[in-house]
């Protein structure tokens, strides 16, 4: 690779940085940081910009030229914190749970901590933001629902695995809800994205 492409690709790197740390809301927000930080001229920038939009690594939108992130870069961005604080939980709790003797003191509280939002608060949260991806709601209102739609997931699961040649014991319960509120949650984001994608329709 010559200095020249080299130069270009760290260029196009440093944008999708500056993208996904800054959230500038139009390319000329963008052009700006990146001046800033290179010292390249505007017209080289807006280049590689240019570059990075036919490659489907950023879209340009009407709304004022915002600037959005494709759903790879959508997916390690500040926007989908609320995903991976889930599956980090989620994950969390499960790995607690089998490796945590509930005799443990201390450690036997952080298990029942995790299992408390893991049964209580994650499945019902994942659903809601699969199935009202961008609505907002309050924070009290979130809470309610997500610990109604919690327990009613939970008791469906139980039910389901009744039926099933593993019962109803701790591990499946578990890993059923583990399962389960990883394809909600990745629904919920892939969701949120195209929604968003949606209201702000793409030149």
């Amino acid at each position: 690779m010559s200095g020249k492409e080299q130069n270009a690709s760290a260029t196009k790197k440093l944008v999708l940085q500056l993208v996904k740390t800054k959230q500038p809301q139009t390319v000329e927000q963008l052009v700006e940081l990146v001046q800033k930080e290179s010292r390249l001229p505007k017209k080289e920038i807006m280049k590689h910009i240019l570059e990075l939009q036919n490659q489907g690594s950023l879209t340009f939108c009407e709304d004022k030229n915002f600037v959005r992130l494709s759903l790879g870069r959508y997916f390690s961005s500040t926007r989908s914190y609320w995903y991976w604080l889930v599956i980090t939980l989620s994950i969390l709790t499960d790995v607690s749970t089998f490796t945590i003797p509930e005799n443990a003191i201390p450690l036997a509280y952080l298990r029942y901590t995790l299992g408390f939002l893991f049964i209580f608060l994650l499945p019902g949260y994942s659903i809601i933001k699969a199935l009202f991806p961008t609505r907002e709601v309050s924070t009290l209102i979130r809470v309610i629902i997500s610990l109604t739609m919690s327990m009613t997931l939970v008791v469906l699961t139980g039910l389901v695995l009744n039926y099933t040649d593993w019962g109803i014991t701790t591990s499946s319960v578990t890993l059923s809800l583990l399962v389960l509120t990883l394809i909600l949650a990745t629904v919920g984001i892939i969701r949120e994205y195209i929604q968003t994608k949606r209201e702000m329709p793409s030149k």
